[in-house]
């Protein structure tokens, strides 16, 4: 049998990403995850979702170089998110944590870092750069382009050849027609219907 992954988890919100992510990673033998890493003073010491918080971000440099294999960041905030990643990238492998229950095309590519949830659909010849979120229910078309750390929240339904730029954010139940093109950084917002370009504002 294969020594399990050994995975450390930054970001311990009780009612976040992070409780999204331990519940995925509870369907995959082959990961072990050996606790989170937070900042906030109050969350020392204590268990989150069934696992507990070891320290300190910058801990992770000081007592764990040996002990972990890979990192995921449970943060919804794409900048954090991605600053994180950065950050910790020449010490740690990204994790991309996918739900059994996603469908992803043979013909699909998921970078390292990301975040694929429950009953998402990926079809085929789509692409996703690396620390990127797709949230529950998700739907991606045929030949979408989904840049670096976006994040694209539950409910979401594009059609074919919608291109996404890094660090977008699309909110919750929103629609994308074909062949829109969605600026790096720009902000959807729930419910939106998206039939022309979107700029960053």
């Amino acid at each position: 049998m294969k020594p399990k992954k050994k995975i450390a988890l930054i970001g311990a919100r009780v009612d976040g990403q992070s409780a999204v992510v331990v519940n995925a990673l509870s369907y995959i033998d082959s990961v072990e995850v050996i606790g989170y890493f937070d900042d906030t003073d109050e969350l020392q010491s204590k268990e989150i979702n069934g696992y507990k918080v070891l320290g300190k971000v910058n801990e992770l440099f000081e007592n764990y170089l040996e002990k972990v294999d890979y990192l995921h960041v449970c943060i919804g905030n794409n900048e954090d998110r991605c600053d994180l990643y950065d950050k910790f990238k020449e010490f740690f492998k990204a994790y991309t944590v996918i739900h059994p229950s996603s469908i992803i095309s043979d013909s699909a590519t998921i970078a390292s870092g990301c975040y694929i949830g429950p009953g998402s659909i990926i079809n085929n010849n789509v692409k996703i750069d690396e620390y990127t979120i797709i949230n529950t229910g998700v739907i991606l078309e045929h030949d979408n382009i989904v840049g670096r750390g976006v994040h694209i929240a539950p409910g979401v339904v594009t059609a074919g050849r919608v291109i996404i730029g890094d660090k977008a954010f699309i909110g919750i139940g929103s629609r994308i027609i074909p062949d829109i093109i969605i600026d790096k950084g720009a902000f959807v917002k729930a419910g939106s219907i998206i039939t022309k370009n979107i700029n960053k504002a």
